[in-house]
């Protein structure tokens, strides 16, 4: 008897949920594309200045390693804001994917500043 009680035990406790290790991987994914975009349009500002904000992500291909605005690592756009329309606590340019549950402003967003 003592040993069915040791097995249940087991199964127990190997059946509780673990944390998911790809998410985790998704938003360290996340947090590299928005700290690439945010110093590529820091480039971008530097080499033209009185131009203000870069009228496209697009425009910063040159300054990045890869070519275009790939999407975020749950398939959604990275959001984007420069000059007057910047977010709170952002400084010149900021970056940003909604996270894994699809909703802007909500602590699971994964921010460039």
């Amino acid at each position: 008897m003592r040993s069915a009680w040791m097995v249940v035990v087991v199964m127990a406790a190997c059946t509780q949920s673990q944390p998911e290790p790809s998410r985790n991987r998704s938003v360290h994914a996340a947090q590299l594309q928005v700290t690439q975009l945010a110093s590529a349009a820091r480039q971008w500002m530097a080499e033209n200045p009185g131009k203000g904000c870069p009228a496209s992500i697009s425009d910063l291909d040159e300054y990045k390693n890869e070519n275009g605005a790939a999407p975020d690592p749950w398939g959604a756009p990275l959001r984007w804001a420069c000059g007057a329309d910047l977010p709170k606590g952002a400084t010149d340019v900021a970056f940003w994917s909604l996270g894994p549950d699809g909703v802007d402003g909500t602590s699971d967003d994964v921010h460039s500043w």
